[in-house]
Parts: structure tokens; sequence; C-alpha cells
């Protein structure tokens, strides 16, 4: 074999080999994009909104189911200074019976005396929950004003990218079509008499 066929042989594997690595090259991208991965999304979700809502009642109170993670919080405005309370379902039982409507009963929050409250609070445990706004001081003809509560959680989603994939395929047919000119290269052998 002349030096001008090895040469062309030497080219021929080169060409092979390149294409063999954007073959597998591709095929780790393809795999890769083929995987999973989370995307944590935030919602928020209105769980209560009342406006002019007389407080004929000692107390009135909206309950609602929260699960750990949620945070739930808003505004309370009213006409006169009243307690606020966010109690668990034994809280609140218990601020019913042992403690008779005490405003120092436990609670997740508490906010005593005041007509314009904000309140955030994180849930770490699922229970019923009741927010009660209570006419403490009897105050007549105490209205809440506006009262808006949301809670807020989070979801994790599956989420795909396809690019990667795309990307993949894209290198696999590049790594193949190299791989053929490599292999497909005719070696022209002269023979010498």
């Amino acid at each position: 074999m002349d030096k001008m066929t090895k040469n062309r042989k030497k080219i021929r594997r080169e060409i092979t080999a390149v294409g063999i690595i954007f073959l597998s090259f591709g095929l780790i991208l393809v795999a890769v994009g083929m995987r999973p991965t989370f995307k944590i999304v935030k919602n928020t979700e209105t769980l209560l909104y009342v406006t002019d809502y007389p407080l004929s009642e000692n107390y009135v109170y909206f309950d609602t189911t929260l699960k750990p993670g949620d945070m739930a919080s808003g505004t309370i405005k009213t006409s006169n200074p009243v307690n606020f309370y966010i109690f668990d379902s034994d809280q609140y039982n218990n601020w019913q019976t042992i403690y008779s409507y005490s405003p120092n009963a436990p609670s997740i929050f508490t906010r005593t005396h005041s007509n314009n409250i904000a309140f955030s609070v994180q849930i770490s445990y699922e229970d019923t929950y009741y927010l009660v706004v209570h006419n403490y001081y009897s105050y007549s003809g105490c209205v809440i004003r506006s009262m808006y509560v949301e809670r807020t959680y989070f979801t994790r989603i599956e989420h795909f990218d396809y690019s990667l994939s795309i990307a993949g395929l894209l290198t696999v047919l590049t790594g193949l079509i190299i791989a053929a000119i490599g292999l497909s290269t005719r070696v022209k052998v002269e023979n010498k008499v």
C-alpha cells in the first residue's frame, strides 16, 4: 500500500470516529432531555371576601381546611376595635369552653383591640382552622367593613425540556451522516506491476 492509500484510510477512520463522537453526544442529550425535572409553582386562592358584615352576635367565625406549607394571609377592617384569632379545631373548642372567650386563649394568631388588622400565618399541620372576629368590647353596631383572606400554596409540576432532546436528535443525525461518509469513502488502490 502506498502512502496516499494509507492517508486516505487514516482520514476515513478519523471521519468515522468524529461521526461516532457526534452520535454518542447526541444520544446523551436525548437521554438527558427525556428525564423529567420538577418546577415549584406558587398558587393563590381567595378563601373569603366579606364587606359590610354586621357583628350582631358576640363573635363570628369562618372555617376552612388548610394543609402543611399553606400560607393564610389577609386584612380585616372593622368599624370598632375587635379581637381577631386564628384557631385550630382544638384551640377553638378550648376557647369556647375552658377559656370562656378570653382574649388570652392560645391561638395560631391573635390580634386584640384593633380595627385594622393584617396577618400572615404559615400552616404546619392539616386541620380545620377558625378565623374568629370577636366583638369582645360589645360595641353596638360593630361592622366588618372588609375582610379578605387568601391561601397561598405550592405545587410540584413535572417538566420535560424537549429542547435538549431535539438538539440531541439533530446531533445524532449529524453523527450518522458523518459516520456514513467516513465508512463509504472509497479508497483507491493502485496496483503496481
